[in-house]
């Protein structure tokens, strides 16, 4: 409308990972052993195949929705020149020190053996509602002068696949924690509070002493996953 013309070309987003599920449920083979007995080429053409196969049924709709795109000169992310704009984009980041190395945590399918992203787990419903249960993990912490025996602190958590990132715990400054001894020797910090509450778990403890969570603030603990070198330090908290 400004005397500029932009062209919008209609671009066909392959998800790769859908088609090679469905693919698998057509041949039928299943995981990567079957599909490299069957033919990665084989395999790919028929992954093509199911991408394909609503492509008119996409232009009736789209068109009808009034949508204004080229169909005629679009794109598909399985398109080799696109994959390679891609590698393209990846090296402009590279070259500028963009990229860099770390951990994430990421729901994985070890039926199709790889990492999924939130649009794949969505595809079945997976994020329907849901009742999971919750779990407690000891943290062992750095010794320090005047500890009764090793320390391990107890966390609850309803998200366990985030421990191995954590880098901190949180404590109450003004909470008052149970020291209980352990038949192994360790001593388990918890909250005096949640006592009752774990009472078959620490039926075969004894309290040996207590602290506050100000007595905690600062002491370095020992993640459950040695991902890292050093000792994580935990963070004042409210609770």
């Amino acid at each position: 409308m400004r005397g500029r013309r932009v062209d919008r070309r209609f671009g066909w987003d392959c998800h790769g990972l859908p088609a090679e599920m469905e693919a698998e449920k057509e041949l039928p083979v299943s995981g990567r052993a079957d599909i490299i007995e069957y033919g990665i080429d084989r395999f790919n053409d028929q992954c093509r195949q199911s991408v394909l196969r609503y492509t008119e049924e996409w232009e009736k709709t789209v068109t009808r929705q009034a949508r204004w795109v080229d169909f005629e000169d679009d794109y598909k992310t399985m398109d080799p020149a696109y994959m390679e704009s891609v590698m393209w984009a990846f090296k402009q980041l590279w070259d500028k020190g963009l990229v860099y190395e770390a951990f994430r945590v990421m729901p994985y399918s070890w039926g199709a053996e790889t990492p999924l992203s939130n649009f794949e787990i969505r595809l079945d419903d997976a994020t329907r509602p849901r009742q999971d249960p919750a779990i407690t993990v000891a943290f062992d912490l750095a010794p320090v002068d005047g500890d009764p025996g090793p320390m391990r602190i107890l966390a609850w958590t309803t998200t366990p696949w985030t421990l191995p990132s954590n880098l901190a715990l949180a404590v109450g400054p003004e909470v008052d924690y149970s020291l209980r001894a352990n038949t192994d020797g360790t001593v388990l910090v918890v909250g005096a509070d949640a006592v009752e509450r774990y009472a078959v778990q620490l039926a075969d403890t004894t309290e040996v002493g207590g602290c506050s969570g100000r007595d905690l603030v600062g002491r370095p603990l020992h993640p459950t996953v040695q991902l890292l070198r050093r000792p994580h330090r935990r963070l004042p908290g409210s609770g």
